[in-house]
Formats: structure tokens, C-alpha cells, sequence
């Protein structure tokens, strides 16, 4: 018999449940970028930045504000995971089926949450 949890809704989070997973990444020097920053590889492999077209998107969330200005930083992502489309940093323009479809595939879900 499956026993069925409870969750509380946090409307400050940009996870909205489940069990996400988190990977460490470098972010290419540059920018300072906010938590919820839907990423993008770099034209340097092995190196991310917000994504600023939604063929750039890569299944991957900032988890904390981070600022590269000064120069490469390491951060940890989101690499599965269920997010409040609203609270997400993503490249202008892009709607909310729009990046469902370009997650397709990967463990990374976003949903527009409102709160009762």
C-alpha cells in the first residue's frame, strides 16, 4: 500500500515538489543571473548562460542568484524537477508550452501555479 504525503505550498519557491535533482555547473564570466535562470551550453562547451533563444535551452535551472561578472563561477542546478513557469527566467518570448515542449524528454516539468 503506497502512503500518500502531504506538501505545503511555498508561493517564494520556484520548485514546486516531488524530489528535484541538482547538478554542479560552471557559468561562463559575464553576467550576473538570477535564481531561476533557464540555462543554455556557451559556445565554450562544458561552460552555461541564460539562454536567450528557446533553441538554447538546455534542461537546466539555476538554483541560486549568482554572479559571474568578475569571472567563471561554479553553481548548482536543477536537473529534474517540477517549477513554477512564472517564477523562471526564460528567453523573451518564450511561453509556458514552449518550454514544456523543449524539456520534452527530460525530467524537467514546468507548470503555471497559482496560488488558492
Amino acid at each position: 500500500m503506497e502512503i500518500l504525503k502531504s506538501e505545503t505550498y511555498d508561493p517564494t519557491l520556484i520548485e514546486l515538489g516531488g524530489q528535484p535533482h541538482f547538478q554542479k555547473l560552471t557559468i561562463l564570466s559575464g553576467a550576473t543571473l538570477a535564481a531561476g535562470t533557464v540555462l543554455a551550453e556557451s559556445a565554450t562547451a562544458t561552460k552555461y548562460e541564460a539562454a536567450d533563444a528557446l533553441a538554447d535551452v538546455e534542461p537546466f535551472v539555476l538554483k541560486d542568484a549568482v554572479d559571474a561578472s568578475a569571472g567563471d563561477v561554479e553553481a548548482i542546478v536543477y536537473r529534474a524537477g517540477l517549477f513554477d513557469f512564472n517564477k523562471l527566467t526564460v528567453p523573451s518570448g518564450v511561453t509556458l508550452k514552449q518550454l514544456q515542449t523543449a524539456w520534452k524528454g527530460a525530467a524537467m516539468h514546468t507548470v503555471s501555479a497559482v496560488a488558492a
